[in-house]
């Protein structure tokens, strides 16, 4: 993956990034942990790990599906913290098509998507992103420089 200019894609349950701290760090590509990392816990209980982290210039979080977060005011708590401790490691991602699965339905049964209006993924954007030079570096400068574009 290295070689080809790739970067590993993370999406697990936060006690398997916690697990892995060690190791992600050491592995030869880069590093984005999907979906607030799954972060579970509020920022001033677990926030440490998933800081030191990215703290390491490796590893990247990606600020998308706020909803699979278990809290609304999750999402915008971490999105916070992320921003003030690494704002060089953050990513946006939309979600789109925002993705479910019902719970009961198996894993070929198809699920209807989440309906999230674009308006509110601005709205989140501005929110999260509150200066001019916050929403450039995370929607295009962090992804030029992982991207390598």
């Amino acid at each position: 993956m290295a070689d080809l200019g790739w970067h590993l894609q993370l999406y697990a349950a936060a006690q398997v990034t916690a697990a892995l701290a060690d190791r992600l760090p050491q592995l030869p590509a880069p590093v984005v942990l999907d979906h607030f990392a799954l972060a579970e816990a509020g920022p001033q209980e677990g926030g440490g790990v998933l800081i030191d982290l990215l703290r390491t210039g490796r590893i990247h979080v990606k600020l998308s599906a706020p909803y699979r977060l278990a809290s609304p005011g999750l999402a915008a708590r971490w999105a916070r913290v992320f921003l003030q401790a690494a704002p060089q490691a953050v990513l946006w991602g939309s979600d789109w098509p925002h993705t479910a699965r019902e719970p009961g339905r198996g894993a070929h049964q198809v699920s209807p998507y989440r309906p999230v209006p674009p308006q509110t993924l601005a709205a989140t954007l501005r929110e999260w992103l509150a200066t001019p030079g916050l929403r450039q570096q995370v929607l295009a400068g962090n992804p030029r420089a992982l991207y390598a574009f």
